[in-house]
């Protein structure tokens, strides 16, 4: 038989782009093939919805055909072609690729490579609830979002549940502890622990609910696994929610995922190329947790605060960084410091902590967020090799400058008015630092002070505002434009 197949390959970019192929080749030859015929008096408006339809039809048969006699009838797939006959006339042919699922563009982080080094340290033994639950999970994922495969991810929860059957209160758990608000999800746990029911005994092969349904259960079964496992890290188990990316860049990619674009290709897809690194900065649950994080027992109850922050500020800079968060001034600071940063850690006096969660004095906590950001960029700065001396000092005071106004003002909630931003009057290298890079997160105050900067002080700042602008260190600001 002469079957038709469409080759498809999603290239590592936003908006979305996709590579296919369609190609018509001989299948079967010299073997025995059982071809599933299906009939429909109603012509559908939607054939992608009819094609799955059908086909869990035509799979419905082949099963009874085999407990009837057995496999052998009804044993590997081999192609699966929608021929479309009227009255026993050809009028068209198509094959399953319909509905292709787009996948967000991740990145393997530093982070995602520590959870990945965890596996090896897993029992993949068959009797194993982990294992189980995973063979599962990929049987699932591959088969797409049927009823068969929302079963079957229900199944693969239940790996771990002593009872029938997971409780509400066991999914929200595992969900709260990856992450995940159960509050918001589109379809909450009681209405997916309804479906199953209507899934299950009541043989519902179709339902308005069912697709975002399976997609829900799939980052469940994620967490689920995760959790029993002890993994920390990994991509959002959520993977196909753009709600995964840190705001503003969740609407952004969001945008960017709807529909996309194709080219077809006659002769065969183009070679793979190299995917270019986009680091869209994401979201990261636990990050007190995090690998890419080494955090001071001595910051108490700061830590989820202190981890959040710098994790958030390295995703937007470089998520593959590593940083220790220290309450102990390091070893040739000055005794007045109450902060610093190097290329290996950002550090905090215990006294800069004091009232961070004192309701009543709340510029206490915007002070301090707003100077991790700066300490983060700072670290960042060094980190890529820059030296915190001669005019060294202002390109990486530029740096945290840029960082925190353009994470907490520009793109964040953080009223300029209300922070009461002090603009420095020097001409100092710190000075001339801090103006740059404020002016290049577009605070107007601040470039027009590095406007009326004099001589030397006037080249420095000038030119370090507009190399900033020119050269974001957030690559993935274009997507915002």
């Amino acid at each position: 038989m002469r079957s038709q197949f469409t080759e498809i390959r999603q290239r590592h970019q936003l908006p979305f782009y996709f590579d296919k192929r369609m190609a018509r080749l001989p299948i079967g030859e010299g073997d025995l093939l059982a071809v599933l015929q299906i009939s429909s008096d109603e012509q559908p408006e939607d054939l992608d919805s009819a094609f799955s339809a059908w086909r869990q039809r035509a799979l419905a048969a082949a099963g009874l055909l085999a407990s009837v006699l057995d496999e052998r009838v009804a044993g590997e797939e081999l192609f699966e072609d929608l021929l479309l006959l009227r009255n026993g006339e050809f009028v068209g042919a198509a094959d399953r690729r319909s509905r292709v699922r787009g996948f967000l563009p991740f990145e393997v982080n530093t982070g995602d490579r520590a959870a990945l080094d965890q596996l090896a340290g897993l029992s993949l033994d068959e009797a194993s609830d982990i294992a189980r639950a995973a063979r599962l999970y990929r049987r699932a994922a591959n088969e797409g979002p049927t009823a068969d495969a929302f079963a079957m991810l229900w199944v693969a929860a239940e790996c771990f549940s002593e009872q029938r059957t997971l409780s509400r209160k066991e999914i929200e758990a595992a969900l709260e502890d990856s992450g995940l608000n159960p509050a918001g999800l589109p379809i909450s746990v009681g209405r997916l622990i309804g479906l199953r029911a209507k899934v299950q005994h009541h043989g519902v092969e179709d339902d308005d609910q069912l697709r975002d349904a399976y997609y829900e259960m799939e980052a469940i079964v994620r967490c689920l696994i995760r959790q029993r496992a002890q993994l920390v890290g990994g991509w959002w188990p959520a993977a196909d929610d753009p709600a995964s990316f840190a705001e503003p860049f969740d609407a952004a990619v969001a945008q960017f995922s709807r529909g996309g674009e194709s080219d077809w290709h006659e002769d065969a897809l183009p070679p793979v190329a190299e995917p270019e690194a986009l680091y869209i900065p994401r979201q990261v649950a636990n990050a007190d947790r995090d690998a890419r994080l080494s955090l001071d027992p001595r910051l108490g109850d700061a830590v989820g605060l202190m981890a959040n922050t710098v994790i958030d500020a390295l995703e937007w800079v470089n998520p593959n960084a590593s940083l220790a968060v220290s309450c102990e001034r390091p070893r040739g600071a000055p005794a007045e410091s109450l902060s610093g940063a190097n290329a290996e850690e950002i550090w905090l006096a215990p006294q800069r902590l004091e009232g961070w969660d004192d309701q009543d004095t709340p510029h206490v906590l915007v002070n301090l967020v707003w100077d991790l950001y700066a300490l983060a960029g700072y670290a960042f700065a060094q980190q890529a090799g820059l030296t915190s001396e001669g005019t060294g000092v202002a390109v990486v005071e530029g740096l945290g400058a840029w960082l925190q106004y353009t994470r907490l003002v520009t793109h964040g909630d953080l009223d300029p008015v209300a922070l009461e931003l002090q603009l420095p009057t020097g001409d100092d290298p710190v000075s001339i630092g801090k103006l740059a890079g404020w002016a290049a997160a577009g605070d107007e105050g601040a470039a027009a002070a590095v406007a009326d900067l004099t001589g030397s002080a006037g080249e420095m700042g000038r030119s370090l505002m507009e190399a900033l602008r020119d050269a974001p260190p957030s690559s993935a600001l274009g997507l915002l434009d």
